[in-house]
């Protein structure tokens, strides 16, 4: 069985190019140290989509909002989006 990371992982590439991409080495250690936060969907054990964002005194920055190519067009962003807004309630702050 994969672990979060590895379908994280999988999302993360098949939504972005790897030029943009932080080093994995880098996101790892974001989750790790607690600053940064996940929300993985899957469904049974295929991977749809992800959210990763960062905790702030004042606000949240949102880091990456993936979902791989056959997962999307059903508002699998969105959801993910509202989830951690109205989880966080606070200034949110997308790059």
């Amino acid at each position: 069985m994969k672990t979060d990371m590895e379908h994280i992982w999988h999302v993360l590439d098949e939504s972005f190019d790897p030029l943009v991409l932080r080093a994995r080495g880098t996101i790892k250690r974001m989750l790790e140290s607690g600053l940064c936060r996940y929300i993985l969907e899957m469904d049974e054990d295929i991977p749809l989509g992800t959210i990763l964002w960062c905790r702030f005194p004042e606000f949240i920055f949102f880091e990456y909002l993936a979902v791989t190519p056959h997962a999307r067009g059903r508002g699998l962003g969105a959801k993910l989006m509202k989830t951690v807004l109205d989880q966080e309630k606070c200034l949110a702050v997308l790059e």
